[in-house]
This record gives structure tokens, sequence and C-alpha cells, in this order.
């Protein structure tokens, strides 16, 4: 799938991008700050089925304030990363509050836990960790 990065408005499979919240998300008064750039992309479940992964122990997300679109376009039933850490940013605005509660909802009901931090959300399996 190929797409124009941040020149207007354009979709992944279920995320809405556009250059104005993206602007207003980073702090960015000018919007000739973002150069717009063809890129290739694919989503999380098409690279795990054309690497034929079988587990993925970490994932690491940093979306500037997309995270939560990002971790719902997960297909659970195919691949269960057993940490999952992303950055939530929400004392500043980078994620609404609203988003953060729907992400905390969303991990719970696929089994994970999950640790705030002042700016940043870890989400652990806890079927993946031994009692000591």
């Amino acid at each position: 799938m190929m797409i124009e990065n941040m020149s207007a408005d354009f979709t992944c499979p279920s995320c809405k991008y556009n250059r104005t919240d993206f602007l207003i998300k980073s702090d960015k008064t000018d919007p000739g700050a973002i150069i717009s750039e063809k890129v290739l992309c694919i989503s999380l479940d098409q690279l795990v089925r054309d690497h034929h992964l079988s587990s993925v122990d970490l994932l690491q997300i940093d979306t500037e304030g997309y995270d939560f679109e990002i971790v719902s376009a997960i297909d659970f039933s195919l691949i269960k990363p057993t940490l999952i850490h992303s950055e939530h940013g929400v004392s500043k605005g980078i994620m609404s509050r609203q988003n953060l509660a729907r992400l905390r909802e969303l991990l719970h009901q696929n089994a994970y836990e999950l640790w705030l931090t002042e700016w940043d959300a870890v989400a652990y399996r806890s079927d993946s960790f031994v009692d000591l």
C-alpha cells in the first residue's frame, strides 16, 4: 500500500490522520515544517504474516498521539505481543484521556494489564510472567 505521508487526509486500515491534527498535536504552527513524502507501509498483521512470526516479545509504538489507533488495528487473534510499550503523554495533550481509557479497555479485553507512567503506557500479558 502506498500513501502520501502528511500531505492531506489519508487512511490506514483503521486509522485516519490529517496534517492539521498532526500540527496541533506536535505544537508546530508552521505547515511548511512538514515535508510530504510517499512511503510504503503495511499493517502489523501483514508484517506478521509476511515474515511468518509466531510471537512478538516487544512492540514499541511512538506515533505522536495516534498510539490508540495503532493498537486498535492489531488483530490479537493473530499475534499477542508479550509487551506493548507506547507513549500516551496525556498531561501534554498528546493523547486524549478518552483514548487512554479506550486503550486500557481494549488491552484489558485482550488479557493485558496496563502500567502507566507520566508519559508512557506499558501493557503486558499477565499470563507471560511467573510469580516468584
